[in-house]
């Protein structure tokens, strides 16, 4: 037998016991059936009229239904199990084929140090984000002024920040990941103290303020809190991440916003007062998009519209107006 004949003759095997061929194993448990319901019907051992032979065959009726019940339901469980744990093994082999494969094809393209940091931030990472988006509010408030120490009136801003995005499982696990959000006041400590996260939704859960308190520590490195809550991401399935909170920043400062994932597109919304512009660029290889919404108030929003790689980001800063400059020198 030549090696083609050999490969129809096992797949034919094989398909005779594959488990989405339901009816057949039905019909063969219901012709088990039926033969013992023959046996039972003539009934050899109580009817001495049969023949010595014909009790014989209905034996034989009997012990053959019994084995074809049977095999019929070890042949859609066993068989069954077997199916799905090759299917999971092919599964595997072809993705450990398909990885190798691209790490030898980098692996001849770029150094060993460059290839090892693309595994490791991109090739290896099962989360990503997408539709990232980051606001700041910029105000001179009655609150902020209320709030503020003497030696810093006319230096600060307070700041309302709310950023969202959407976190994606690509793999075929569920994975555990610690959502992490953190709130810096690097102005004065004194202003530090009234730093709040106003709000926080994970997935379908919306986080009271007694239990975002819960979570919450102190990182004297930046004056700020840390926000830190663990969460489980079910394979191929993703969760919206909400988070909102207040703090303080300087008239004038300069931020940086880079993701820790791979991401799929980062927006960045800067509303602000009149006698401050607004300033922004990427840190990436691409350029930022800049967009004006509404003509009627002081907004801009910036969009990086590419895959970007963890610690690529955005860098934005605010300074005072020419027009203001121009105001206070006039008084």
């Amino acid at each position: 037998m030549d090696s083609g004949t050999k490969g129809k003759t096992e797949k034919k095997r094989s398909s005779f016991f594959d488990s989405d061929n339901a009816l057949l194993f039905c019909a063969l448990f219901i012709i088990g059936f039926l033969l013992i319901a023959v046996y039972q019907y003539f009934q050899p051992e109580t009817n001495v009229s049969h023949e010595w032979y014909f009790k014989y065959l209905l034996i034989f009726l009997k012990e053959a239904g019994i084995a074809l019940m049977i095999a019929s339901v070890l042949a859609f469980t066993v068989e069954s199990i077997n199916k799905k744990k090759q299917i999971e093994e092919i599964r595997v082999f072809n993705s450990e084929v398909s990885r190798n494969v691209l790490e030898a094809v980098y692996r001849t393209i770029v150094p060993e140090s460059i290839f090892e940091e693309i595994k490791r931030s991109t090739l290896e990472q099962c989360l990503l984000k997408k539709k990232s988006k980051l606001e700041y509010h910029l105000s001179h408030t009655k609150e902020c002024i209320t709030l503020i120490p003497p030696d810093l009136k006319g230096n600060v801003l307070q700041c309302e920040v709310t950023t969202s995005y959407v976190l994606e499982n690509i793999s075929e696990n569920d994975k555990q990941h610690t959502v992490i959000y953190e709130l810096s006041c690097d102005l004065d400590s004194r202003l530090a103290a009234h730093m709040v996260m106003n709000q926080v939704i994970i997935g379908d859960k919306s986080l009271s303020k007694d239990e975002i308190k819960a979570l919450i520590h102190q990182n004297p490195a930046t004056n700020g809190i840390r926000f830190e809550y663990p969460c489980l991401v079910k394979a191929n399935s993703s969760i919206e991440v909400f988070f909102a909170g207040t703090t303080y920043k300087r008239l004038e400062d300069t931020e940086v916003w880079t993701t820790v994932l791979p991401t799929e597109s980062m927006e960045l919304e800067l509303f602000f007062p009149q006698d401050i512009d607004v300033y922004a660029d990427s840190n990436h290889s691409k350029e930022l998009k800049e967009e004006f919404r509404n003509q009627k108030v002081y907004n801009k929003t910036f969009r990086l519209d590419y895959g970007i790689f963890p610690y690529q980001g955005i860098s934005f800063w605010w300074r005072k107006s020419v027009r203001a400059h121009h105001e206070d020198a006039k008084k």
